[in-house]
C-alpha cells in the first residue's frame, strides 16, 4: 500500500498528535553518540595500543545505547504495531540496547584483561 503511513496519520489525530510531542526526543539522542564519539577521541590518544581502542569503541557503544534509550519514546509511538524479527519495535529495541551494554563491558573488560601491545 502506497502511502500507507500517512493515510493512518490522517485517520488518526491522537496519535499524529502523539509523534509531534515525542519529535523533541529524537534530537536529544544525538548527544549520547557524539559524547561516545568524543570519549573515542579521547581514549585513543589517552591509552596506546589495543587499550585505547578497545575503550574508545565501548564508549561508542555506551552512546549508541544511551541514544537508543533516549530515541525509544519516539520509537514506540511512530512504529506502534509493527514487528521486527517476530518482535515488537520496541521490544526490539530493548534488546539491541542490553546487547549493545554487555558487548561495552566486554569490550572495557577486554582493555585491561589484554596484553598491552
Amino acid at each position: 500500500m502506497v502511502g500507507g503511513d500517512a493515510e493512518r496519520a490522517r485517520e488518526d489525530p491522537d496519535r499524529s498528535a502523539a509523534i509531534r510531542r515525542s519529535l523533541r526526543w529524537l534530537w536529544f539522542s544525538y548527544i549520547p553518540v557524539i559524547a561516545g564519539i568524543g570519549w573515542l577521541v579521547f581514549a585513543v590518544k589517552q591509552w596506546a595500543g589495543q587499550r585505547g581502542v578497545f575503550l574508545g569503541i565501548s564508549g561508542v557503544m555506551l552512546g549508541v545505547v544511551a541514544s537508543a534509550a533516549i530515541f525509544y519514546p519516539f520509537l514506540r509511538v511512530a512504529a506502534s504495531g509493527r514487528r521486527i524479527a517476530g518482535m515488537s519495535v520496541g521490544t526490539h529495541t530493548l534488546v539491541a540496547a542490553v546487547l549493545g551494554a554487555a558487548i561495552a563491558v566486554v569490550l572495557a573488560v577486554l582493555a585491561f584483561a589484554v596484553a598491552q601491545t
